[in-house]
């Protein structure tokens, strides 16, 4: 295996672009578990893009035009659950407890865009990294390989 045939790229990718992926099936989830965050975490993790506090960086393992997620499928999901599904309002709040018991539809239009355009870091594996490279990569970020 040759090691200049990895390929990993950063890519900042907006909130709102990655929900349109996800939707449309190109964002597959690895490695399934139950959740652990509990609803005011969650709410953290929404209340931390209103404020601007970047979110911890993504894995993605990039295979045809679909992605993998290897490291990060919790957050999309929490995403995913408070804007496209509505299913939980803020708790728990340190810093916008205004928006306490709001769902993403109950929020000023303002804040609902500060969360769509919010820029998430992503480091892609690119589909031409070689296919032996791709389990030793995600050893090292601590994932198994679920391909």
């Amino acid at each position: 295996m040759d090691p200049n045939k990895i390929n990993v790229v950063r890519q900042e990718t907006p909130v709102v672009q990655v929900l349109r992926k996800l939707g449309a099936g190109e964002i597959v989830f690895a490695n399934q578990r139950a959740p652990l965050w509990d609803a005011a975490s969650q709410s953290r993790l929404i209340e931390s893009l209103l404020v601007r506090i970047p979110l911890p960086g993504f894995w993605i393992d990039a295979v045809g035009e679909k992605w993998i997620i290897v490291d990060g499928n919790q957050r999309v999901k929490i995403l995913d659950s408070f804007v496209n599904e509505g299913r939980f309002a803020l708790t728990g709040l340190e810093f916008l407890k205004e928006l306490e018991n709001k769902t993403f539809a109950q929020l000023p239009r303002a804040h609902q865009r500060k969360i769509e355009e919010a820029s998430l870091l992503f480091f892609v594996i690119r589909p031409e990294t070689p296919a032996e490279a791709r389990p030793y990569i995600w050893k090292r970020i601590g994932k198994e390989f679920a391909l």
